[in-house]
Parts: structure tokens; sequence; C-alpha cells
């Protein structure tokens, strides 16, 4: 605020004029649910994307006459601190195959921040779609496909899980698709070694942490005609990482784990192995031993066409070993704004 080209508060501009400057003011629509949590919030919960769902309408710049003195107070930032639960899409399990096993997608990228400042202005809610699960097919495409972003305008973003290449596929060094939490790469025919998996990239929002997720695991691919160690591997979940087709490589790697948050009705979430609703698990993967289940927080079990749990974020889980069909699609995200009362 200024007076007369000097810089005051807004307590001076009060003293002065006898008049307050209102803070912002943060409103919300469309939810598909709300409910009070502690801390004297209010939680609006998104499943589906909504165009200007919430308005921070901010003062900006108050202007009062006085003896012909121009007083200016301004609220700078204008603006409303929010806490944000941001859970993207997850990522698509691998196809089998007459002679392959799938692996698991990568959960969606899992973005729990507190105190994070929206200036004046309306910012769309996007719900990420989880990523379908890779086709049954020797042609293109012969990829998994991830999982959709989840954000709260530019200013929150949870990248969409990763997911794989299943067979014919590019060289052992690219068969792992980034993401949230990266996909587990399936099993296969090939060079006689684990294949590198799905990496867990970092949030674009920039905001810290910025970790959203893990890597997925490595599946092996064994050379022509050992058929039996052609295991798939889990994809990453924000808990941890999806672990590698353990040797001698004839049962698939584990699902990483999810994570859970309290803040969140039952209606919303997995249980898990301890209180809260859980989310953000990674897919299970098939193998011609055995299959694996998703982790905890939505991820779709391998061994079938088994998709991630609706609004988790979890992965899809990789179909088994000669089955001929489809991986599991991912399951969708989830978004939360808790907004002071």
């Amino acid at each position: 605020m200024s007076i007369n080209g000097l810089n005051r508060n807004s307590t001076a501009f009060t003293r002065i004029t006898g008049r307050a400057i209102q803070p912002a003011v943060a409103t919300a629509s469309n939810e598909d649910a709300s409910y009070p949590v502690p801390g004297s919030r209010t939680a609006y919960l998104y499943t589906g994307s909504e165009p200007n769902a919430i308005t921070i309408a901010g003062v900006g710049t108050v202007q009062y006459v006085q003896r012909s003195r121009v007083i200016r107070g301004s609220v700078d930032p204008a603006g409303v601190s929010v806490d944000v639960l941001c859970i993207a899409g997850g990522g698509g399990g691998t196809a089998g195959h007459g002679f392959g096993s799938g692996g698991g997608g990568g959960a969606g990228g899992f973005r729990n921040l507190t105190s994070v400042p929206l200036p004046a202005g309306d910012y769309t809610i996007t719900v990420g779609g989880g990523g379908q699960g890779g086709p049954p097919s020797l042609t293109s495409p012969t990829r998994a496909f991830p999982g959709g972003d989840s954000s709260v305008g530019s200013v929150v973003v949870g990248s969409g899980g990763g997911s794989a290449a299943q067979f014919g596929g590019p060289p052992a060094t690219n068969w792992g698709q980034p993401g949230g939490s990266g996909g587990g790469t399936p099993g296969d025919g090939g060079p006689g070694q684990l294949v590198t998996a799905g990496a867990a990239v970092v949030s674009p929002d920039g905001l810290s942490p910025t970790t959203q997720g893990n890597p997925g695991g490595r599946g092996y691919h064994s050379v022509g005609g050992d058929n039996g160690r052609r295991s798939g591997a889990g994809g990453g979940g924000y808990g941890g990482a999806g672990g590698d087709s353990p040797s001698p490589y004839t049962n698939a790697g584990p699902a990483g784990t999810g994570t859970p948050t309290p803040l969140v009705p039952p209606s919303y979430g997995t249980p898990g192995p301890s209180p809260g609703r859980w989310f953000a698990g990674g897919g299970g993967a098939g193998s011609p031993g055995s299959d694996t289940p998703g982790g905890a927080g939505g991820g779709g079990d391998g061994g079938g066409t088994n998709p991630g749990t609706v609004n988790t974020g979890g992965g899809g889980g990789g179909q088994g070993y000669g089955s001929g069909s489809a991986g599991g699609a991912g399951g969708s995200g989830i978004v939360v704004v808790f907004i002071p009362d």
C-alpha cells in the first residue's frame, strides 16, 4: 500500500482511513463432494475435470480520498493459500501374448501439498484418466498407454503414470515408460537379461517436494526357447518402487505400494495395511509361474485384464503369460482442494 508515495502496510491504511482491506476470498463449484476437515477448512473433491472450478476473488487496490490526498491500499499478493491433494491417472498394464507376460502400469503422480498460494483468478480442475492397457497385437501400437495428468490450473500438477512396451518393441534400454511412477516391464524373448523399466519423473510444477512416485520393476527377457523365465515386473507406486522379477525369473516382480491419506471419505480410495484411504498403488504383473497382486492403493492385479481402481491413480495389471489378451487400464485420478473457512 502507498500513502502519498510512501509505503505503508494495511494496518496503517486502516488507521488513517478507518476502513479495512478485506482479504481475498476462495470459492469452489461443481465439486463431487464437499465436507469439513480439521483446521477450519472445507474439502472440495473432484473426480472429473471442471473448468473454472476454483475462483479466488482478490480485492487488489483500494483507493480512498481524504482532504484531497489519495490514499491507496492493496492486497499483495491478492490470493489465498490452500492445501491440495492431486493424483494423476495410472498407466496401463501391458498385454500377454503367445510367449510373453505383461508388466504392471505405474501409479499416477501423487501430490499432497500444504499452503499452496493461489493468486486471484479462476482455476480449472483437471482429473487425469487412466491409460489404456496394451493391446494383444504384434503390430503398432506395441505399448500400453500412460495415464493422464491431473492439475489445479498450472499451479499443481501430478504427472500420469508410466507404462511400457510389450513385445516386438524397442532395444532393451527403452522398454519402460516414465511417469509419475514408472511402468514395470514385461517378460519376453530377447537378450537373456532384465530390461530397463520406467523411471519416476519429478512434477513440472516445481513445488517442493517435487517427487511424486517411484520407478517400475524390470521384467526378464530370456533367450529363445527359455520361455518359462519370461516374467513381467510390477509398476511403481507412490509408497515404493516396483520390484524386479526375482531370479530364476519364473515369477513376476511385485508392484509398488501406494500411500494413505486420512482426509478422504471412505467411498474413495481403497483399504490398505494401515488406517486411512489408500491411493497411487502400482499395477501387478504376469509370469509363467506366480503373478503378483496390485499395490495397495488401487493397483490392478497381474495375470488378467485387471484395471486400476477408479479415482485412485492405481496402475493397471499386466496380463498373464501366453494369454493373448490386453493388459488392464490404469485407474483415473482425483483432486481435492482444502479451502480455509
